[in-house]
C-alpha cells in the first residue's frame, strides 16, 4: 500500500496539541456557539484557511487511501444508510439529517458530526479509507473568500507534528491526565 505524505495545516484557538478520532468541541454559528462531537481530525492544504480557526500548526499526514467526497461516493453511502433505515437499524432523525446533508441543504462537514459522523466514518473505514477530502470556502476577517482542500484524518497515528507521531502526543496527554486523577 502506497503512503502519501501531505503537508497540511490545522488552526485552533486552544493551545492543546493532540488529536483523537472523536472529540467534542465548540462550533460557532451566526446565532450562538454549540458543542458537538466530531469524528476525525480536520486539516487543510491552505494555511490561510487554517488561520481562520486560530493559531496555525503544520503537520505531515501519512495517508494511503482518501475518499474524495464525490456525488458517487455520497450516493453509495446514502444507499447504505437507506438500507439501515428500512431494516430499522437507524433512527429516523439521523436518516433525515443525512438526507439533508447529501441533498446539499447543509454543509458537507456535518457528515462528520454526532451520530451521522460516527456512522459515516465507520462506513468509510469499513471500505478501506483512512481519510476523506472535500473542497470548502469560508470568509476571513477581511471578508475575502478563502478556499480549502479539506482533509479529514480518521487515525491519529497518521498525523506527524515536527517529526513526532500524533498518537504519541495523544498517549502522553492521556498519561498526564490519568496521573492527575
Amino acid at each position: 500500500m502506497k503512503i502519501f505524505e501531505i503537508l497540511a495545516y490545522h488552526g485552533r484557538k486552544s493551545g492543546v496539541k493532540g488529536f483523537d478520532i472523536s472529540h467534542t468541541g465548540q462550533n460557532s454559528t451566526t446565532f450562538s456557539d454549540y458543542s458537538s462531537t466530531r469524528w476525525g481530525s480536520f486539516f487543510t492544504t491552505n494555511p490561510e484557511f487554517a488561520n481562520i480557526y486560530g493559531s496555525v500548526d503544520q503537520y505531515d499526514l501519512q495517508i494511503s487511501k482518501t475518499a474524495q467526497l464525490s456525488s458517487a461516493l455520497l450516493s453509495s453511502f446514502y444507499d447504505y444508510v437507506e438500507s439501515l433505515y428500512e431494516n430499522e437499524q437507524l433512527e429516523r432523525n439521523t436518516f433525515l439529517d443525512i438526507q439533508e446533508i447529501i441533498g446539499g441543504n447543509w454543509n458537507i462537514w456535518q457528515l462528520f458530526e454526532e451520530e451521522t459522523g460516527e456512522l459515516f466514518v465507520k462506513w468509510l473505514i469499513s471500505n478501506g479509507y483512512d481519510s476523506a477530502r472535500y473542497e470548502e470556502f469560508l470568509e476571513n476577517d477581511d471578508g475575502e473568500e478563502i478556499a480549502s482542500n479539506t482533509i479529514v484524518v480518521f487515525n491519529p497515528s497518521l498525523i506527524e507534528y515536527k517529526g513526532q507521531i500524533e498518537m504519541d502526543l495523544y498517549k502522553d496527554r492521556l498519561e498526564r491526565k490519568n496521573s492527575q486523577l
